[in-house]
């Protein structure tokens, strides 16, 4: 089945072409959606927070995960998410501090996790 631009035809998907095309901005809102869709699929907010983190967005990336962590809706991606904030975290407390910031690198999702 193709991909319908704009569409979410899969658990991440489309917004996983986006992604690796480059057009992040593109992809956000997309994940957003899918959040919605797939309530409790835990890779999705772990994709959304990555996303931000990499358009240097790291308020909400920092939002987004403790909200995730707190729910419950972590799953096997509570450690991923959890050294995400750390490194979030981190950034925000060195921009703070007015120190140039290199972002935290997003990662892609833990091998063997489900999707």
């Amino acid at each position: 089945m193709g991909c319908v631009q704009g569409s979410v035809c899969g658990p991440c998907v489309c917004v996983c072409r986006c992604a690796e095309q480059g057009k992040l901005e593109d992809a956000v809102p997309l994940y957003e959606a899918a959040r919605e869709t797939w309530v409790g699929q835990p890779v999705v907010p772990y994709s959304l927070a990555n996303a931000l983190i990499q358009l240097g967005r790291l308020e909400e990336a920092r939002t987004l995960i403790t909200s995730t962590v707190a729910g419950g809706e972590a799953g096997p991606f509570q450690r991923p998410l959890q050294g995400l904030l750390e490194q979030v975290e981190t950034a925000l407390l060195r921009q703070r501090e007015g120190e140039n910031v290199d972002l935290p690198h997003g990662t892609r999702e833990p091998a063997g996790t489900p999707s």
